[in-house]
C-alpha cells in the first residue's frame, strides 16, 4: 500500500482514486505504512467497524471495475514481526462529506483494531452518514461533495455502477 499523510489529496491511482479527477478534494484517511507516525488511542466502537464492513461490501458490489487484486500486508505489523495479511485491502472506501471526499483503504478497521489508530472525527461522522453505494443517493452525495459535476467513478469507463 502507499503512505498519504491524512486529509493530504490522494493520488493512488489514476480515474476515481486521483485527486486531479475531482472538481473537489479527495482526502486521504488511514493510508499508514511503517515507519510514519499517525494519531493513537483510537478504539472501534461496534457500529462503526460494521458501518466500515457494510460499506466495504456494498461498495465492492456496487464499483467492482474499482476493485484491485490481491492482498496487502500490513508493514506495521511487520515491523513488529508479526505477520498480517489482510484480505479486502483492495477495496477503497469512498465517503462523501459537504465538499470533499474521503479515500480510505478497505482494512482501515484492522489499523484502529491492531494498532490503536485514531480515526478523524470528520471522517467518522462523514462515515456514519454515508448512503449504500449501491443506492442512487450515494452517486447524489458525491455529486454535490464533487462541486455539482458526476463523480469519477460515474463517468469512468466501464466503472458505472453494477460493472
Amino acid at each position: 500500500m502507499t503512505y498519504f499523510a491524512d486529509f493530504s489529496q490522494c493520488t493512488y491511482h489514476s480515474g476515481p482514486f486521483h485527486a486531479a479527477s475531482w472538481q473537489c478534494p479527495l482526502l486521504a484517511v488511514g493510508w499508514l505504512e511503517h515507519p510514519h507516525e499517525f494519531p493513537i488511542g483510537g478504539q472501534l466502537a461496534e457500529n462503526v467497524r460494521d458501518r466500515l464492513a457494510f460499506l466495504r461490501f456494498a461498495f465492492s458490489q456496487a464499483y467492482r471495475s474499482h476493485l484491485f487484486r490481491g492482498w496487502h500486508e500490513c508493514s506495521w505489523c511487520r515491523a513488529h514481526g508479526v505477520k498480517a495479511m489482510l484480505g479486502d485491502s483492495h477495496i477503497n472506501v469512498l465517503v462523501p462529506d459537504t465538499n470533499r471526499v474521503f479515500i480510505a483503504p478497505g482494512r482501515i478497521d484492522h489499523y484502529v483494531e491492531n494498532h490503536g489508530y485514531l480515526l478523524p472525527k470528520e471522517f467518522l461522522r462523514a462515515l456514519m452518514q454515508c448512503p449504500d453505494p449501491r443506492d442512487a443517493k450515494y452517486e447524489n452525495m458525491l455529486a454535490r461533495a464533487n462541486r455539482g459535476v458526476s463523480s469519477p467513478l460515474a463517468d469512468a469507463s466501464g466503472g458505472g455502477r453494477f460493472a
